[in-house]
């Protein structure tokens, strides 16, 4: 069954629940936005919309609070900005771009949450700038009012995340875990038989890194979900230490079985059969304890292997041997202390992150590029909306720029945002103008969004379906003084894909 089919007519249980809750959480949003007057509501939907694409409580939270510190920081940076060039533009955007570039440096350098605030400050300083330029007097009133829509949004998702149908962080990283641990326990069977199909063994040992690294970064939230989250945070530590030492050691183990097996006397290969056997065993076992045993008792076995007569090369085998299931071991303690961390109490420092400072300066010179193109453009035209286009330009070259196809990406948002101008129109601008009060907006407003949020729990159609629901929100612009005019829309939605464009031009260049 197509993605499509199977996401709107057989969806799961997960995805009606997260596109509830985020769609409660930027109803609550909007609300008290309007209640509370905000200048532009729509940035409190954007937040909440944003903070829901990870639902678990410790992501939302690390993810709310990295979008506060980086919208204070991004303010902060406006406010400097403006305060220095306020009566010279051009300095002002060259500044501008200049931060944002630096924004975008140390955005592709982290791999946590704390990257998404860096985003944050590079667009919360562009829209300060932008839109202080026509309003130079209200400075500090705008980033107020930004700071106050983004934290409105955060809390709303934040409150939301936590009090209706929780999803765990724990509950995650124990999902993650099983999944190294079993496919590292395959990874090892084929490592230690005579497998020569170099394509399946890439396959395991993809299948097992792909997890541990997500892993390593998924950890950080667990501190925000009780005293508990410190003891899960060093066991994912140890459990990424020890699953590398393993992968390693079973490089080395095959080199030596494989390449000089004839020196080896027949009864180490049988006992490495045996203990590829009981890998295999283990990955598909139901619970922690039964592998635990397992390899345990295979450990004393090759333990009671006598080394007084063994030829050297024999000997590094075994010692081999011992410290692949003695890895092993381990990680299976480190899997258990994830789920329950004060049964054990492992020691295991973080990791050293390798951080391609090259990547890094080509994603901060690329942001500049497309944003110094989009202002330039701004300032030649004089054109109110190429504020939108300056938005997204700034946004997504840096959101996409730590993506593994960022041109793919950048193309599934485009379609999204294709799909939404016939359904903002409709929905936003013909049937929401003849409605009065919230409730109506609300009724109108919302349905378009909760099918974006409902498709964006599948992995395969996020890209489309985030950037739908996006779309669906700058192109109306939902506020207490809304503008319904054709030609407002009309440019709004030119804007939209004139940044977009950009965006893709910059990434295929």
């Amino acid at each position: 069954m197509s993605p499509w089919l199977q996401a709107y007519l057989t969806p799961s249980k997960q995805a009606v629940q997260f596109a509830v809750k985020a769609t409660l959480a930027m109803l609550l949003a909007l609300y008290v936005a309007l209640w509370c007057d905000l200048e532009r509501p729509y940035w409190a939907l954007i937040s909440a919309a944003f903070l829901q694409i990870r639902p678990m409580s410790g992501m939302v939270v690390e993810k709310g609070l990295s979008q506060i510190v980086g919208t204070v920081i991004g303010c902060a940076a406006g406010i400097a900005i403006m305060a220095l060039f306020v009566q010279a533009p051009v300095p002002a955007l060259v500044v501008l771009t200049l931060w944002i570039m630096l924004c975008t440096y140390g955005s592709s350098l982290l791999r946590n949450n704390a990257s998404y605030g860096c985003i944050m400050g590079a667009v919360t300083a562009m829209l300060i700038v932008v839109i202080g330029a026509s309003q130079p007097s209200g400075i500090f009133g705008i980033a107020v009012a930004r700071l106050s829509e983004l934290a409105l949004g955060a809390l709303c998702a934040t409150l939301v995340s936590s009090l209706l149908w929780p999803i765990k962080v724990r509950d995650h990283l124990g999902q993650q875990a099983d999944a190294v641990v079993n496919q590292a326990f395959q990874h090892a069977a084929r490592r230690l038989t005579d497998s020569s199909d170099l394509g399946e063994l890439q396959t395991t040992l993809t299948g097992s890194l792909e997890p541990l690294t997500q892993l390593e970064i998924d950890s950080q939230a667990a501190r925000y979900e009780g005293p508990e989250g410190a003891g899960r945070i060093r066991a994912s530590h140890v459990l990424t230490r020890h699953t590398l030492r393993l992968m390693a050691t079973l490089h080395a183990l095959q080199q030596l079985l494989h390449h000089y097996g004839d020196r080896l006397d027949p009864a180490i290969h049988e006992l490495a059969d045996e203990i590829a056997e009981g890998f295999r065993l283990s990955a598909e076992a139901s619970g922690v304890g039964q592998a635990h045993r397992r390899l345990h008792d295979l450990r004393h076995r090759i333990l009671e292997c006598p080394d007084e007569n063994a030829s050297p090369l024999q000997l590094r085998v075994i010692i081999g041997l011992r410290e692949a299931l003695g890895h092993a071991l381990v990680m299976l303690d480190a899997r258990d202390a994830i789920s329950r961390p004060g049964r054990k109490r492992l020691r295991g420092g973080a990791l050293a992150w390798h951080r391609d400072h090259l990547a890094a300066g080509l994603n901060a010179v690329r942001a500049g590029i497309i944003f110094a193109t989009l202002a330039s453009f701004w300032m030649a035209t004089a054109w109110n909306n190429g504020q939108v286009a300056m938005l997204l330009g700034t946004l997504f070259s840096a959101f996409f720029a730590s993506r593994d196809n960022p041109v793919m990406i950048c193309m599934m948002f485009a379609k999204g945002m294709l799909a939404a101008i016939p359904s903002a129109f409709l929905f936003g601008h013909v049937l929401l103008s003849q409605a009065s009060g919230f409730p109506m907006l609300a009724m109108i407003f919302l349905p378009p969004l909760f099918l974006g949020l409902l498709g964006a729990a599948n992995p395969r159609l996020m890209g489309y379906c985030l950037a739908f629901t996006i779309g669906n929100i700058l192109l109306t612009m939902p506020g207490n003084g809304m503008d319904f005019s054709f030609d407002s829309f009309i440019n709004r939605a030119i804007a939209v894909m004139i940044g977009l464009a950009t965006v893709v031009t910059g990434f295929r260049l």
